[in-house]
């Protein structure tokens, strides 16, 4: 029993420092994962690299398809260890241009439904105008929202500690 509140008190206060971290530098995360993302990446890659050489130093047949792929992914890993942000920047880019193009065919079924049912479309306008406007943001700005929504998680993680406390 004593086990289990010792680590219900850890688990308290590792999401209480992490909330507080996050909240400060809202990236930490993001920063973190990217450098370890790159890390497997050049790990990968240059296995990768290497076992193609010492095939062919055996003698062993080898594809020259799989060097180039692993030489990418090495150069890609570099990359994204270099700028963790870039990879943060490309999925909230691709979702902002996802929900640009969601939202506004759907500002145009609204205002079509108001012709058929003059008192149903004024909230599929709203969620549609909100969706649009949201997704505009994120093609703008993707770093601005990436920031945000790691506050968010910090504010939770930190109200989660002070709960389980």
């Amino acid at each position: 029993m004593k086990e289990m509140l010792s680590n219900y008190l850890l688990g308290a206060i590792a999401c209480i420092v992490l909330g507080i971290a996050v909240i400060i530098k809202p990236l930490i995360i993001t920063d973190v994962l990217g450098k370890a993302l790159g890390v497997i990446l050049i790990v990968w890659g240059a296995v990768g690299v290497l076992s193609f050489f010492i095939s062919r130093s055996r003698g062993s047949e080898a594809s020259l398809f799989s060097m180039i792929a692993d030489i990418v992914k090495l150069a890609a890993g570099i990359y994204v260890f270099v700028d963790p942000g870039l990879l943060v920047k490309i999925v909230m880019i691709a979702i902002g241009f996802y929900l640009l193009c969601s939202g506004v065919p759907e500002i145009i079924s609204a205002c079509r439904i108001r012709k058929i049912d003059p008192d149903r479309w004024v909230l599929p306008l709203v969620f549609s105008i909100i969706t649009s406007v949201i997704g505009a943001v994120m093609l703008l700005s993707p770093m601005w929202i990436t920031s945000q929504l790691m506050r968010l998680v910090g504010v939770i993680l930190l109200a989660a500690g002070i709960c389980i406390l």
